[in-house]
């Protein structure tokens, strides 16, 4: 919008309309601006929230990756590969976290060799981690699990 006359004179009138829509534009972009830092800070906040609660959950993931550990490696944190016989002091919070050590090209495991004979009898009532066994495989697994 022109605001100068025919004349080349300015118009205030057609100025002070201008000026107007100008200030109307800035004022709506002001609050846009506001618009946009409110939600920049309830998002930080959203986030500082989100991070406290990930922070007490990555506390309670490590207390229960101690806790299992510490029942799994009932063994005295000792870890047996099964091909050399080789046996190693591990510490089994760091191995749940990082991975159990390999031997021989496998995982050692935490069953000494007494349990792995025990468990493997041919009668044995388990299969070698507390899932009871039958005849015919798993007890409680469907026909359709079973594949059949």
């Amino acid at each position: 919008m022109s605001v100068f006359e025919a004349d080349g004179t300015v118009s205030h009138t057609k100025w002070d309309v201008e000026i107007a829509r100008l200030k109307a534009e800035l004022d709506q972009a002001h609050e846009i601006g506001l618009d946009v830092m409110r939600e920049r800070d309830t998002a930080q906040a959203q986030s500082d929230e989100r991070m406290l609660i990930i922070v007490a959950h990555r506390k309670r993931i490590d207390a229960l990756e101690a806790d299992l550990a510490a029942a799994r490696a009932g063994i005295a944190g000792r870890v047996w590969c099964m091909k050399c016989g080789a046996t190693r002091k591990v510490d089994s919070g760091d191995c749940l976290r990082h991975g159990w050590p390999e031997c021989c090209g496998e995982t050692m495991t935490i069953d000494s060799p007494e349990e792995e004979r025990r468990l493997s009898a041919p009668n044995a009532a388990h299969d070698g981690r507390g899932i009871p066994r039958t005849v015919d495989g798993i007890v409680g697994l469907s026909e359709s699990m079973k594949g059949e």
